[in-house]
């Protein structure tokens, strides 16, 4: 298990003060992280996936795995009038399965005002119900808030997804 004195005393504030706005109504906000290494083409999908969201709080940031203008241009057509959409790009390719982009993600919405309350990673080959973020939500006001939510993958798309999510606290 990761232990960290400075990630475990920022953790118990976030936790504090997120059991504390529940208490008077503040819906949690969610950050998601889309690494990409080369996939523009699936990027317009994932973007309005996640507009198509039915629960707004949230931010976005795609971190292309090193520089790609296709990328960028993608995020820009489609993107560049919302605000909780970010584009990073790592200096140069990692090729190391998005582990660097997730971290520079993870890095880049740490910095953000307000902070963020649960963070998600989305792949960018993934698909998204639009109710996707509010079955999260949810679940989380009935367990409590609990530190880490493990959601279910679905493969059959016709099917509607069924809010039976895995809790750890």
């Amino acid at each position: 298990m990761f232990n960290d004195p400075i990630c475990d005393a920022t953790s118990r504030k976030v936790d504090t003060q997120l059991r504390s706005d529940r208490r008077f109504g503040v819906e949690p906000r969610f950050g998601i992280v889309t690494p990409t290494f080369q996939r523009y083409r699936f990027l317009p999908k994932v973007f309005r996936q996640v507009r198509a969201q039915t629960y707004l709080h949230w931010a976005l940031v795609l971190v292309n795995d090193g520089p790609d203008p296709r990328a960028r241009r993608s995020f820009e057509r489609h993107c560049g009038d919302e605000p909780r959409m970010h584009f990073i790009e790592t200096p140069a390719a990692t090729r190391d399965w998005g582990g660097t982009p997730r971290f520079a993600g993870v890095d880049f919405l740490a910095q953000l005002s307000p902070p963020l309350d649960y963070l998600l990673f989305w792949d960018d080959d993934n698909s998204y119900y639009p109710g996707a973020l509010r079955i999260v939500e949810q679940e989380i006001q009935r367990h409590n808030t609990p530190d880490l939510l493990l959601m279910p993958l679905f493969t059959d798309l016709t099917q509607t997804p069924r809010p039976n999510l895995n809790l750890h606290q």
